[in-house]
């Protein structure tokens, strides 16, 4: 069962003191509100400064975690210090815009790329089902459609992904197309943790998200450290999480945002 996460308890303020703090955050639904189309998304104002100041703080290293594509990522956080992880862990980015991998999907990729072809023709017709091709994954967003057309389109992307030897995963109001490669949130977290944490057992670790696909993340970081602290966004609604704590919507991101930018600012060594 999670736990409220604020008012933060003492022994968060413990597991989040250790230098560095890498914290990472999930974009849509965590940071930016919920919106009906992709790209009308928005970190609010106040959000985006929080996250940006958190991100030039000494010791501390921000990384966005996302479905996204990550140029996309990139335009709608406006972060340049910051990681980005996009579609769900293909790629990930330096701070120095420098890619850390080109995985090398191959067939899979061309795969991906036909399954999308064919919903774009298959949902044409389809009122409010958006396809949204993101190179390494494709998302079919229904939010504005017809509540009664869902069922027959999960049925048709499930088709289609078997037809193309690709998998299927759902999220809020969406459904993702993917390589059957084992790229996912959890293997994207691992490697920030190799890559920003030299000495684990002296740093610490945040993750912050709000839907299914975050839970993967949630699992692994806990597995590797077992102090980090792990925030499911819930909307007010109970959610089956492995995340140890929760914040109801992305005004209290903020709230805890702006918090752990008080902390660490007080920290030694960090003004």
């Amino acid at each position: 069962m999670t736990r409220p996460l604020l008012p933060v308890a003492a022994d968060v303020v413990t597991r989040l003191a250790g230098t560095p703090l890498l914290v990472m955050l999930d974009v849509d639904g965590t940071l930016a509100p919920i919106a009906a189309r992709p790209e009308d998304a928005a970190l609010p104002p106040a959000t985006h400064r929080a996250v940006a100041a958190l991100a030039v703080m000494p010791g501390v290293d921000v990384a966005f975690v996302s479905g996204r594509a990550a140029p996309d990522v990139a335009r709608l956080t406006e972060t340049p210090a910051a990681w980005i992880v996009g579609n769900h862990g293909y790629e990930i980015v330096r701070p120095d815009g420098a890619t850390l991998d080109d995985l090398a999907l191959g067939r899979e990729r061309d795969a991906v790329a036909a399954a999308t072809r064919a919903l774009v023709a298959a949902t044409s017709a389809m009122p409010g089902v958006i396809v949204e091709d993101k190179r390494w994954t494709t998302s079919v967003h229904f939010r504005l459609a017809d509540p009664t057309t869902v069922p027959a389109l999960r049925a048709l992307v499930e088709r289609v992904a078997a037809q193309h030897n690709v998998r299927v995963t759902e999220g809020k109001r969406v459904l993702e197309i993917r390589p059957h490669a084992g790229v996912h949130k959890g293997t994207a977290v691992r490697r920030l943790l190799r890559e920003v944490l030299a000495e684990p057992h002296r740093s610490s670790a945040l993750y912050v998200g709000d839907d299914t696909t975050d839970e993967d993340a949630f699992s692994a970081l806990r597995s590797e450290m077992p102090d980090a602290v792990t925030v499911r966004v819930t909307y007010h609604e109970a959610a089956g999480t492995s995340a140890e704590f929760e914040l109801r919507d992305p005004g209290e991101v903020l709230r805890f945002l702006e918090w752990l930018e008080q902390l660490r600012g007080e920290l030694p060594g960090t003004r």
